[in-house]
């Protein structure tokens, strides 16, 4: 929780802290960080979020490949299921999976 001002009306977050320079790009000086990480309040990492970002990024088409390897695989059931030729099930679920190899490497 964010030290308050005196005045609750007013709204504004950290106004008791002290800055001690300008700035940079919203980020607090080194005394307010201090402080801020004395009352237990962390500012964000832009590095860590956006290595966070990229990770999600990563599972997001991991997941999207699976999921065509998963349409394909109950396609050949399906298939298999009916006692039709597997052929092109078949095919289709060796492109999806050499696909997700491929790019998951």
């Amino acid at each position: 929780m964010a030290p308050r001002s005196p005045d609750p009306a007013s709204g504004r977050a950290l106004a008791l802290i002290p800055s001690d320079g300008p700035e940079a790009n919203g980020r607090p000086g080194a005394v307010r960080r201090g402080i801020l990480r004395a009352l237990g309040i962390e500012f964000p990492d832009p590095r860590r979020e956006r290595r966070l970002r990229e990770e999600l990024a990563r599972a997001r088409h991991a997941e999207r490949l699976l999921s065509r390897v998963q349409t394909a695989a109950e396609r050949a059931h399906e298939d298999w299921a009916a006692d039709e030729p597997l052929d092109e099930a078949m095919a289709a679920l060796r492109a999806e999976l050499r696909t997700a190899a491929e790019l998951r490497a």
